[in-house]
């Protein structure tokens, strides 16, 4: 079927695109809420963090951080 997540986004940037799906699981706004503050936050701190990468280690390592990042905001 159709996916039906919260919140999605894409940031196309010179050298690497950014896509971000985030889902409350339809348990109502709260959740809702989460999904898309965590997604904003997910793609703030790729967006700022990712420049300059080179490896796919160092992207790998760099989107780890993100999630740990996101999941203490």
């Amino acid at each position: 079927g159709k996916p039906i997540a919260d919140t999605h986004a894409i940031d196309v940037f010179e050298n690497f695109i950014i896509i971000s799906i985030a889902d409350g699981c339809g348990m109502g706004t709260l959740p809702s809420i989460a999904s898309k503050t965590s997604c904003q936050k997910f793609r703030d701190f790729l967006s700022v963090e990712l420049n300059g990468k080179k490896t796919i280690k160092q992207v790998l390592d760099t989107m780890m951080k993100a999630l740990a990042y996101v999941q203490t905001e």
